[in-house]
């Protein structure tokens, strides 16, 4: 016989552990009978005691390899999943550290924009250094580039566009194409090494923003007035020719929100009221503006410029702020509510990666948001209930479409819960506070009940009538063990007692050579794949014959293949040729051989 003893601090984690396995257990089922109820966040925020060179991060972009690129005061960062590889003026080469922009072209280059604001609404690049990222090379855009550009790189606008595209015909844009907007006039200018640079003009239009390629070659682009400050957005054929103007009622301004959809571009307006109350639209190529039905924030009407709102599911769940809404508008999470330290109100520029994740270039370091769906359905459950304050479920059976479980003090009990509609009944929990809960051979529902008099209680499933009850004299049951039609193995506090289902009887297992086992607490009993009977309990890993007679202890006073590095064992995995042991007190778990018994 082998023992090998798995040490963790944290993943293994004996009552995680326990938790898990049966949660893996009820949620393989759940997951086929019900939808998402709910979505689960994670946040976390990257500073520099993580590697990052500059606390304020100025934008984020993710490479073809999948690394996330990080632009701040300090250079640039590449962030692998695990750690920060820093590019910088003094090691690198960089022209300036102060990057406001990080782009990717066809090659896989990357665009290391650095942006000057010489007065109030204007922002000029100021340099554009190349970087290789696999070789870490430095090239000014002049070098890389042999063509001049067709304006000067003062009137190029810093923010551009990456289209990724792959579609190909007339009208499209090749993958990797670099858009810039340019002011006076107004217009872009985009760069492809298959196709060089080109240039649109808009003289209509001092300052062009571009914002996103329609599937026609064309563009939706904000159009912000120098002088007046009032912004609009416009769409534009791949010609340059206005098609659409879509302005807030009454020449309001239109405030684009950094996210948007995967094909269309989110925008706020005050409403009419003026009472501090924004508006949302979704703005598509070749449609009108659509009001989203989503709940608006109050009193932040001077920061509209920093709200944002990105597509958690397409047309169905938005995220804005520290919230996520539905399509009805009602609200699924608050960030702010789990993640105190999330300040989203100082977002600069957002990415959404490939696996869903949402980095957010923030004036206190890079954030990252993932949203998944909650594929555990939740049943007895109390969503106004504080943390602790919530009751314990103790032990739990499936039969047929129903989910028996039991649950401890002030509001347990026993209750029957219907899979298919997530209702418990009775409204009350047929019993007091219950611990231990198990089927028979003949699919009755046995439960202990902790009252004026300690019992095991039988129940007919269908029905939920309890059939009989039995007295105990051993302290809590803590798990119950059909052996045949008429006879339980019940663990108790104090020891482990069979009880005869048809007479009452309670009888004893042949304790003669492990005395101890009858003052220790059983926490759970299951065969192995030979037959023989485990028991779980507060002073070590017992062996049983079928008959009740213990033959063997693991615990910590063992000698030689006896020997276990804990007690207190509160389950047990088995697998062919071994069994795992989940520890009771944080402790970690043993992984015991018994191949040879």
């Amino acid at each position: 016989m082998s023992i090998t003893f798995l040490f963790s601090r944290y993943w293994f984690n004996p009552d995680r552990l326990v938790k898990i396995l049966l949660s893996i257990c009820l949620v393989c089922f759940l997951m086929q009978t019900a939808p998402a109820q709910n979505y689960l966040p994670v946040a976390r925020l990257f500073g520099i005691e993580d590697g990052l060179p500059h606390r304020q991060v100025n934008s984020v972009a993710q490479d073809r390899y999948g690394f996330i690129w990080v632009a701040t005061n300090a250079g640039v960062a590449r962030f692998d999943g695990l750690r920060f590889r820093i590019f910088n003026k003094a090691d690198n080469g960089l022209r300036t550290d102060t990057i406001s922009r990080i782009l990717e072209d066809a090659v896989g280059r990357l665009w290391l924009i650095s942006a000057k604001h010489p007065e109030w609404n204007q922002v000029n690049i100021a340099s554009v250094d190349v970087l290789d990222p696999m070789n870490g090379h430095v090239i000014p855009l002049e070098e890389y580039i042999e063509d001049k550009p067709p304006v000067p790189l003062q009137s190029f606008l810093y923010n551009g566009i990456r289209f990724a595209s792959d579609q190909s015909g007339a009208g499209r844009v090749k993958p990797g194409a670099l858009f810039f907007g340019t002011q006076n006039p107004g217009g872009w200018v985009s760069w492809h090494p298959d196709e060089g640079w080109k240039r649109i003009a808009v003289p209509s239009i001092p300052n062009l923003l571009p914002l996103l390629i329609t599937p026609e070659g064309g563009m939706l682009a904000q159009d912000c007035d120098a002088t007046s400050f009032r912004c609009t957005l416009v769409e534009l054929d791949a010609g340059g020719k206005v098609l659409r103007t879509f302005r807030g009622a009454d020449g309001r301004d239109l405030g684009v929100l950094a996210g948007g959809g995967e094909k269309s571009v989110f925008a706020t307006e005050p409403a009419p009221a003026g009472d501090g109350v924004l508006m949302y639209w979704e703005i598509k190529p070749g449609a009108e503006k659509t009001r989203l039905s989503l709940p608006v924030p109050r009193n932040r009407l001077p920061q509209w410029s920093r709200l944002w709102l990105v597509e958690v599911e397409p047309g169905a769940v938005w995220l804005s702020d520290y919230e996520i809404f539905d399509r009805q508008g009602k609200i699924l999470l608050d960030l702010l509510a789990q993640f105190p330290t999330v300040n989203n109100k100082t977002a600069r520029a957002y990415l959404r990666d490939r696996n869903g994740g949402i980095w957010l270039a923030n004036d206190f370091g890079l954030e990252l948001i993932e949203i998944k769906k909650d594929h555990f359905r939740r049943f007895l459950f109390d969503e106004n209930a504080r943390t602790g304050s919530a009751v314990a479920c103790r032990g739990m059976v499936q039969n047929g479409k129903s989910l028996w479980v039991n649950s401890e003090a002030p509001f347990g009990g026993l209750q029957r819960i219907d899979l298919s509609t997530g209702l418990a009944s009775p409204d009350k929990p047929l019993l007091g506070s219950c611990y231990a809960l198990g089927p028979d051979s003949s699919g009755n529902i046995w439960s202990g009940q902790i009252g004026t008099v300690l019992s095991l209680v039988k129940i007919d499933p269908q029905s939920g009538r309890i059939l009989t009850k039995f007295p105990l004299i051993h302290g809590v049951s803590w798990c119950v063990f059909p052996v045949d039609r008429d006879h339980l193995w019940v663990g108790q506090e104090g020891g482990l007692i069979l009880l005869d289902s048809e007479t009452g009887q309670l009888s004893s297992p042949d304790t003669r050579d492990f005395p101890e086992l009858d003052k220790a607490t059983v926490l759970y009993i299951a065969p192995d794949h030979s037959g023989m009977i485990w028991l779980c309990t507060s002073r070590g890993f017992y062996k049983m014959t079928p008959k009740g007679k213990i033959i063997g202890r693991f615990w910590s006073g063992g000698q030689g293949d006896n020997w276990l590095p804990c007690e207190n064992l509160y389950h047990f995995l088995r697998r062919p040729g071994r069994c795992f042991l989940a520890r009771y007190r944080r402790q970690g778990f043993a992984a015991l051989g018994y191949e040879n018994g």
